[in-house]
């Protein structure tokens, strides 16, 4: 029962994500200008490029928070190639806003960004 149980779970995951790029592609497709990266916890590690404007990364390897992460190094690359670029991170996540804002990027929580489109 625990093993039906935890690929339910895993398949509903996999749902939501889907659900989740596709609604991204739509809303972004009519702003050819945004750039938008999402950083996915997962057991492969690799970049997935959607089109143009989308691309998903995956952590790789096991354990709590490996997304998050990588979205830390990867601001702290950002702000070192380019200070003043605009960035800003979705996430409803505390931990995640106050390491974004600590590279001076702007932070949403998603019921905010999805009613900007």
């Amino acid at each position: 029962m625990q093993l039906g149980q935890c690929q339910l779970t895993n398949e509903r995951v996999d749902e939501g994500r889907l659900a989740l790029i596709e609604q991204v592609k739509v809303s972004i497709a009519v702003h050819p200008a945004l750039e938008v990266r999402i950083f996915l916890d997962s057991p492969r590690s690799g970049v997935e490029q959607v089109n143009e404007q989308l691309s998903l990364h995956y952590s790789g390897g096991t354990g709590a928070n490996r997304a998050d992460h990588d979205l830390a190094g990867y601001l702290a690359y950002l702000r070192k190639q380019n200070d003043s670029l605009p960035i800003t991170v979705i996430s409803n996540d505390l931990a995640v806003q106050q390491n974004a804002q600590s590279h001076q990027a702007h932070c949403l929580r998603s019921d905010r960004f999805w009613a900007l489109f």
